[in-house]
C-alpha cells in the first residue's frame, strides 16, 4: 500500500490519518541509520503521475490501493545507496480519494490518528493545503508543482503563501531549504500563453527567485515519457545535490531512522493550533535522556570558574565537547 496519509471525518471533525508507510520503507532500507534520505514531493494536476512513472519506471507508481491525501514511495535504484530519495505524491485541491484508508482489506490496527483542530465548516482542500503546509513541507528538499491553468497556479500559490512548521535546533530556526520547481505540461489548449505570466503569480508569495524555478515542457509534449521529462530529471538530480551540500554545512542532514522519529513528532504537534507551530529537533532527541544532576552540578561550577578566570566563550564550549568526547569512548579506546 502506498497510501500515507488520509483525512478522515466523523460526527466530532477531522482526523488525521497515518498509515505507517513511513515507517515501513524505512524498516525496509538496508542501513537506516547511516542513509540520508532527499525527500521529493510531486503535487498538482495529473501530469504529477506521468512525471513519477517516466522518471521512476521501476516504482510501481499507479498500484490500486486506498489513495488518501498522500502517498509515499521509495526509490527502488536509490533504495540502498548512501542518499535514498522518497517520493511524495499528491494533488493540491482535488479531494478524489481522500477518506479511502479507511477502505483497506487488511487491519489497520497500526494506524495512528490524529485530531485536527478545526471547524467542520472549513472545505476539506482548504484542511488538506494546512496539512501539506503543517506536515510535509517542513521535510521535503525539491517541491515539484504541476500546473497547466490559472487555477492550479493560484492553488500553488495559496500553498506556498500558507504558514508552515517551524523546525528549530534548541532556539535556532533551521534554514529553509526546500526547492520549488513549477512544471508545465500541456500544450494543448493552454490557458498560459506566456511563461511570464506565471512568474507574476509566483511574485505574492513572497519566496526569493532563487529557490523557484519555471520549467515549461509544454513544447516537448509530443516525445516520448522519459524525453519529454528529461530535464525535470536533471533538474530534480542537481536541486536534491545543492540542498543536501546545503544541510551538510549546516549540519543538518538527518538519517533515516532520524527522519521517521521527527516525522512522528511532527504529527503529535496539533494541527490548526496558533502556539503549536515549532518543532524542537534537540528536544526531540534529548527527550529521553536522564538528566545526571551531579554532572549538571560539576558542569555550572566548571562553566563558572572558567568564566571567572576570563575563558573565551568559545574555548569553554571546546573544552567541554571535548570531555563529552572522550567520555563516550568505550574503556580502553581513549589511547588508540
Amino acid at each position: 500500500m502506498a497510501a500515507w496519509l488520509d483525512l478522515v471525518s466523523d460526527s466530532t471533525g477531522w482526523t488525521l490519518v497515518d498509515t505507517g508507510r513511513l515507517d515501513e520503507l524505512v524498516q525496509g532500507m538496508s542501513h537506516p541509520s547511516a542513509q540520508f534520505p532527499s525527500v521529493v514531493y510531486f503535487a498538482g494536476n495529473g501530469s504529477r503521475i506521468k512525471a513519477l512513472r517516466a522518471l521512476f519506471p521501476h516504482n510501481n507508481i499507479t498500484r490500486r490501493g486506498p489513495a488518501g491525501l498522500a502517498r509515499l514511495h521509495l526509490s527502488t535504484r536509490t533504495a540502498n545507496t548512501q542518499h535514498p530519495v522518497l517520493l511524495v505524491e499528491s494533488s493540491l485541491s482535488s479531494v478524489s480519494g481522500v477518506g479511502e484508508s479507511g477502505l483497506c482489506r487488511w487491519s489497520s490496527d497500526n494506524f495512528r490518528r490524529y485530531r485536527i483542530l478545526q471547524d467542520r465548516s472549513r472545505r476539506v482542500p482548504e484542511i488538506q493545503q494546512q496539512v501539506i503546509s503543517q506536515m510535509l513541507l517542513p521535510w521535503t528538499n525539491l517541491l515539484c508543482v504541476f500546473v497547466d491553468t490559472h487555477s492550479e497556479i493560484r492553488d500553488a500559490c495559496q500553498l506556498l503563501n500558507r504558514r508552515r512548521r517551524t523546525v528549530t535546533i534548541g532556539s535556532e530556526p533551521t534554514t529553509d531549504s526546500m526547492r520549488i520547481v513549477i512544471v508545465l505540461t500541456t500544450a494543448e489548449d493552454s490557458e498560459l500563453e506566456d511563461v511570464s505570466e506565471v512568474f507574476h503569480e509566483l511574485q505574492s508569495t513572497g519566496i526569493p527567485s532563487k529557490d523557484i524555478t519555471v520549467l515549461d515542457l509544454r513544447d516537448r509534449y509530443g516525445l516520448s515519457p522519459t524525453a519529454a521529462f528529461e530535464p525535470l530529471r536533471r533538474l530534480i538530480l542537481n536541486g536534491t545535490q545543492e540542498v543536501r551540500a546545503e544541510q551538510n554545512r549546516q549540519g543538518l542532514s538527518f538519517s533515516a531512522t532520524h527522519l521517521n522519529t521527527l516525522w512522528t513528532r511532527t504529527l503529535r504537534l496539533e494541527i490548526g493550533s496558533s502556539d503549536a507551530t515549532v518543532l524542537d529537533c534537540l528536544e526531540v532527541a534529548r527527550e529521553n535522556q536522564r538528566l545526571n544532576n551531579i554532572t549538571t552540578e560539576c558542569l555550572v561550577e566548571f562553566i563558572s570558574q572558567a568564566s571567572n578566570r576570563s575563558c573565551s566563550k568559545d574555548g569553554i564550549h571546546l573544552f567541554i565537547a571535548s570531555a563529552l568526547l572522550m567520555n563516550a569512548y568505550p574503556p580502553g579506546m581513549h589511547g588508540e
